[in-house]
């Protein structure tokens, strides 16, 4: 008998489909030559779970085909998962086009993400539209950043930051991978934002802790209180961005008793003079924001020209310009159910009271006026409704340490 073994496993292997034969890739790093009959019966593989972000960069799976779809399948849920977790798979022009205007529009549907009414002039990062911020590419430039080459080497990203698109001049590098250089961004937009004709001071957090605080306090007389109820009140707060209270700071001008002395008699002049300055409070929220100077402030009034008197004032004491743009004005579309007149009795103790008022309506007179001071542990008053006005040449720091 011939032993025909040797031909019936040349016919099996040519019977053998090519998908089941092993594939040597093309672009294999080592350059193996492969022996037919030496060839397992597996196929290798390169896979980029994502080609920008891999930047051309490919990893090598291998085995049965059931096998390679079922890695392929984990390796594209892992990408997804981590990207998700760690956000990596945020476009980033997408996220910065966001980002410039403070996270106030959707990019996706160029609407806002609150209700602006018609008057409402935006600010973005405190500026004009046209001055917020915008970036170039660095590393890799615009064009790079679109390719997949194994050319690149970088494994992360240079961008040329501009806080205010219009100076061209002022600008610094940064660098990291897309979530790093995002973080960092948002912590570049914590310093104070400035109009174009002047230089921005990167560094300079916009938070104003710290800075000499004026606290102004208005209340209701007490013949004007209905029964069972509180007086009402009012506090309003502005901080004096100019000044520093610690002689240490080259970038700004030291506080002194003359100033204190100045600012007193300025809040005297507006509001005890000639008669108590009032205003009337109420259900409309009306807010004035200029972290630049110090202004960051909202009350509940009876109307919006109660709310933008009041500022304008406030403004002349901190010897600054008002502006409508930095004033909103906040209303409810429902205020007979959101804030009631009278509202409903309250079972506290077994016992029916009276429900506690929001934003009640009602006339609220000037009353005194404080200076905070980080560093003191009391505050300084400046001007009271009695009459009673800072004198510097009174005045004993020893007391308030």
């Amino acid at each position: 008998m011939t032993d025909n073994t040797g031909d019936w496993e040349k016919e099996l292997l040519k019977n053998i489909k090519e998908g089941r034969k092993v594939t040597k890739s093309s672009r294999d790093p080592k350059k193996r030559r492969w022996a037919f009959s030496e060839a397992p019966n597996y196929r290798v593989f390169e896979t980029s779970p994502n080609q920008k972000l891999d930047k051309g960069k490919t990893y090598l799976i291998s085995g049965t085909e059931s096998q390679i779809i079922l890695q392929a399948s984990l390796i594209k849920a892992l990408h997804d998962i981590l990207g998700n977790r760690l956000g990596y798979t945020i476009d980033f022009e997408t996220w910065f086009e966001d980002f410039s205007f403070e996270f106030k529009y959707n990019p996706i549907t160029n609407k806002p993400r609150f209700i602006i009414n018609e008057d409402d002039v935006l600010s973005f990062w405190g500026v004009d539209r046209e001055e917020r911020p915008s970036f170039e590419w660095i590393e890799p430039s615009q064009e790079e950043n679109k390719k997949t080459d194994d050319d690149k080497q970088l494994n992360y990203i240079v961008i040329k930051f501009y806080k205010n698109r219009k100076q061209k001049n002022d600008f610094i590098f940064v660098t990291g991978t897309e979530s790093e250089v995002r973080m960092q961004l948002l912590d570049l937009m914590k310093v104070t934002t400035t109009a174009s004709n002047s230089k921005p001071g990167y560094g300079e957090y916009i938070s104003n802790k710290g800075k000499p605080k004026v606290v102004l306090y208005f209340l209701e007389k007490i013949g004007d209180v209905e029964f069972g109820y509180r007086q009402i009140d009012a506090k309003i707060t502005f901080r004096l961005n100019n000044l520093s209270e610690k002689w240490d700071d080259p970038d700004k001008q030291n506080l002194t008793l003359s100033d204190i002395e100045q600012l007193a008699v300025r809040i005297k002049n507006e509001f005890c003079t000639p008669t108590l300055y009032k205003f009337k409070k109420g259900k409309t929220t009306v807010s004035y924001r200029d972290k630049k100077h110090g202004m960051e402030s909202y009350s509940y009034f009876y109307s919006k020209q109660n709310g933008v008197a009041l500022y304008q004032k406030i403004c002349n004491i901190a010897q600054i310009q008002y502006e409508p743009k930095f004033c909103k004005v906040t209303e409810s579309e429902d205020v007979v159910n959101a804030y009631p007149t009278i509202p409903l009795n309250e079972n506290v103790l077994g016992e029916q009271v009276k429900g506690e008022r929001i934003r009640p309506v009602g006339d609220v007179y000037f009353e005194y006026a404080v200076l905070s001071l980080s560093s003191l542990s009391r505050n300084i008053i400046l001007v009271s409704s009695n009459g009673s006005l800072f004198d510097s040449s009174q005045f004993d720091l020893n007391k308030y340490k």
